[in-house]
């Protein structure tokens, strides 16, 4: 129909990439045995232990549950359905570790739930591990509401697959509504499976099916080879929906969480994002992110870097190492625009040693004196820091700075300092350490080539000044 606007699914399902996922799904749900398996719920319970250990921030390994939590997996051999009361869950719960009373308390109720859901179990499955949506909702009904979605992970632990994949209906959010992270809650879970059932009735497919393609569109089942875009991180760049999608049309938010911010990446425009923003992506979680954004607001990223760790730990805490990542990031940065020279590289001149150094000695609060050393063919052999000193004198002797070059074997050297303040302009201590150092040099013979002054955004080369001339 013209002018129709085509919903997610609609979309989702008319890509080759859906069309790629009909074979893994045909594989998923063939004619089987499955629901008649007498060993499935003893499989979906030990699932649902294991998942409850996690949502609960409990020890959940192997041996955990061979030892610590062994008498809750017992509970399925143990407890007859029909004819069971809550005090058999608790007297097993409290042979494990201690549980503060709220945790023990939950565990109890869901298991408890659990077994009365026994009584009937998975009534409408049929041979396929399909889970009509009847079943999902009284599996469902077993968890606190919050749990409606994550309950769900139980049954596709043991084969099973319920229609409501969490991947598919985020994609469908940020497709439809520009929502990065959506609500995942019982009313929205309904929702989701609402729309793959109306576009089931209208074409004759299972919901599953959509249920399924939507969340291979969303990464969710590359073990299966198939590839998708919008996964936790989505790949705009190269999604075939991104023209149609509210999200990758939506203005970029600098109170994003880190995870959007990384997807922002993809979509572009970093640029129109705040410092700030920027730098939670290195720092989430971070609890009170405010301080270090009211910081950048009245001072530079520079005056940042030039904090010391204790400071940056009074701006973003101690908690995963985030002053260490700021320094580690604050160098990252400071070398992005650094030209080196490696051993076996030509210095042509001044301007190959103030490449060099410049971004490296731009921050430095004192005077700092290289010594650079050349074959015949002036390639570099190495480097040496000979000496550092106050703000604006460095003491230099010309054994400090010969005896390496000597050492390495260096036909000739240039030596190289900063001016702090930012002024290369040579000074009379320099000129008179530089005529010392030429002289020495004439003795010795490894001449002194250059004298590179580096400021904070020039150099002096007393060279190319006609000032090597003693």
């Amino acid at each position: 129909m013209a002018g129709k606007k085509h919903t997610f699914l609609e979309r989702v399902a008319n890509l080759e990439t859906s069309r790629e996922a009909d074979p893994p799904f045909d594989r998923m749900v063939k004619r089987s045995a499955i629901s008649a398996d007498p060993g499935l719920y003893p499989r979906l319970f030990d699932a649902l232990v294991g998942h409850l250990l996690v949502w609960y921030g409990l020890p959940a390994s192997k041996s955990a549950a061979q030892w610590e939590w062994a008498p809750l997996y017992r509970l399925e051999r143990e407890i007859d359905p029909h004819y069971f009361v809550q005090r058999q869950i608790s007297d097993r719960l409290a042979e494990c570790p201690p549980l503060d009373p709220e945790r023990s308390k939950a565990i109890s109720g869901i298991l408890a739930a659990y077994f009365r859901w026994r009584r009937q179990g998975l009534r409408t499955t049929g041979p396929e591990p399909l889970v009509s949506l009847e079943d999902c909702e009284n599996w469902c009904a077993i968890f606190p509401s919050s749990m409606a979605w994550q309950a769900l992970d139980v049954l596709r632990a043991v084969g099973l697959y319920p229609l409501g994949s969490a991947a598919a209906y985020r994609a469908h959010r940020r497709f439809s509504d520009g929502a990065f992270t959506p609500d995942y809650s019982p009313s929205t879970l309904r929702q989701w499976q609402a729309e793959c059932v109306a576009l089931s009735e209208i074409t004759g497919l299972e919901a599953h099916r959509y249920d399924f393609m939507a969340a291979a569109f969303a990464e969710e089942f590359h073990p299966l080879g198939l590839e998708g875009t919008c996964g936790e991180i989505p790949r705009c760049d190269v999604c075939l929906l991104r023209r149609h999608c509210a999200w990758a049309a939506s203005e970029h938010h600098s109170d994003a969480g880190p995870l959007e911010l990384l997807a922002q990446v993809r979509r572009g425009g970093l640029q129109d994002l705040p410092t700030g923003a920027l730098l939670r992506v290195f720092l989430e979680p971070l609890d009170g992110a405010q301080g270090i954004e009211q910081f950048l607001e009245s001072g530079s990223l520079r005056r940042l870097a030039d904090r010391t760790l204790a400071e940056l730990e009074e701006l973003v805490g101690r908690e995963g190492g985030r002053p260490e990542r700021l320094k580690v990031l604050f160098e990252i940065c400071r070398r992005f625009n650094e030209d080196r020279i490696v051993a076996g590289d030509t210095i042509r001149g001044a301007a190959d040693v103030f490449a060099h150094f410049r971004i490296r000695m731009r921050d430095i609060k004192q005077e700092q004196f290289f010594l650079i050393m050349l074959d015949a063919k002036r390639r570099l052999l190495g480097e040496v820091t000979v000496s550092q000193g106050t703000l604006d004198h460095t003491p230099v002797h010309p054994r400090d700075v010969y005896a390496p070059a000597i050492r390495e074997r260096a036909s000739s050297v240039l030596i190289v300092h900063n001016h702090p303040t930012g002024d290369p302009t040579p000074s009379k201590d320099d000129i008179n350490v530089t005529k010392r150092l030429a002289d020495a040099g004439a003795v010795i013979g490894i001449p002194l080539l250059d004298h590179v002054i580096i400021g904070e955004e020039r150099y002096f080369s007393l060279s190319e000044n006609g000032l090597m001339n003693f």
